[in-house]
């Protein structure tokens, strides 16, 4: 991607982020599963969904629908932006 087409990109993450933060109530009412919360401490340490199914003993298909339930009810873009949200509101990212 060229340079300000990455800079447009970023800008619009941001755009984005803002947008959702104002449509929805307090972040804290969001409620994941343990699991949901489990493979985002995971995604937040690097790694990748068959590492994770490694790791949480579940196949690695689970552990996509885990984190892509988790996206949905945070309303995040992406894996990096849902951990992002996660550490934003203070939820409990634990250390692993």
């Amino acid at each position: 991607m060229g340079g300000k087409y990455r800079d447009f990109y970023v800008l619009a993450v941001h755009v984005h982020d803002l947008i959702l933060r104002f449509g929805r109530t307090a972040s804290k009412s969001v409620n994941l599963s343990p699991r949901e919360l489990e493979c985002l401490q995971w995604i937040a340490k690097g790694k990748t969904a068959w590492e994770c199914a490694a790791i949480l003993r579940m196949l690695q298909h689970t552990v996509r629908c885990y984190r892509e339930s988790a996206s949905k009810k945070l309303n995040a873009s992406s894996n990096t932006h849902a951990v992002a949200i996660e550490y934003r509101a203070g939820l409990p990212i634990l250390p692993l």
